[in-house]
């Protein structure tokens, strides 16, 4: 029963840690005018899930969103426990930056992720 406890504290751990890092950094940028979009970035590896993966496997992982897309208020990470990816900001005036944005295959609006769990609220 002690490793239960001790597993579930870490989850907790882990998944609040994510939460505030992503609520700090959107925080942060939110009033900045030069970003005008969001990155979701997945850890890839073994321990990646579907909610997160390449959005090319129904992921999340490369996919752009607006910034004052309502989306993101769901699907800022973490996205499930355990999350560990996260959202980068992006601004048009950057080349590469320019790059991502305007991908039509990355573009939120043109992509159906995996479902997050049900009764998730995120952040």
């Amino acid at each position: 029963k002690a490793k239960i406890v001790v597993n579930r504290a870490n989850m907790i751990v882990a998944t609040e840690t994510t939460a505030g890092f992503n609520a700090g950094r959107k925080a942060l940028y939110q009033g900045n005018p030069g970003v005008t979009h969001w990155l979701f970035m997945a850890v890839l590896d073994k321990r990646t899930t579907k909610w997160c993966c390449d959005y090319r496997k129904k992921g999340r992982d490369g996919l752009v969103y607006e910034k004052d897309d309502p989306r993101c208020e769901r699907e800022t990470p973490p996205v499930h426990y355990n999350c560990r990816s996260d959202m980068l900001p992006l601004s048009d005036s950057n080349p590469r930056h320019r790059a991502l944005i305007n991908d039509p295959k990355r573009m939120r609006d043109n992509n159906s992720p995996a479902p997050l769990l049900r009764g998730w609220v995120g952040r």
